[in-house]
């Protein structure tokens, strides 16, 4: 059965007979280190790869949105055009409602009419 290694059973695992022993636990453990470090580095490649992905589709997002602005700006300034002609037409109903209406335009007739025949009488 193989044993687990550490680091600190690595180091002290060595008689000093002239062998490599230690060496090859400490390889093995650099070794067995590497490999989950090499998990972990896929991991945020492909994380990172998804990253990139994400802002591309972020990146198309904000493109719509500029076009929306800029759509919306378009609709800003046809609205405030329509703003000035609708105060153009209310002074122009304001002057209308000011003009004599038709009776007031025929009390005026009648009274023009009237001092022409009264003016019959107190002309010499």
């Amino acid at each position: 059965m193989a044993q687990k290694l550490t680091r600190a059973d690595s180091l002290k695992s060595g008689g000093g007979d002239g062998t490599f022993d230690v060496m090859e636990h400490s390889v093995a453990f650099l070794e067995k280190s590497f490999g989950k470090m090499d998990g972990k580095l896929d991991m945020l490649a492909s994380d990172a790869s998804f990253l990139k992905h994400d802002l591309s589709s972020l990146k198309g997002d904000f493109s719509s949105l500029k076009e929306d602005a800029a759509w919306l700006k378009g609709r800003m300034e046809d609205i405030s055009c329509i703003k000035a002609r609708m105060d153009d037409l209310s002074y122009l109903k304001g002057r209308v409602d000011t003009l004599p209406t038709t009776l007031h335009l025929l009390g005026f007739v009648m009274a023009v009419l009237a001092m022409a025949g009264l003016a019959k009488y107190f002309t010499p």
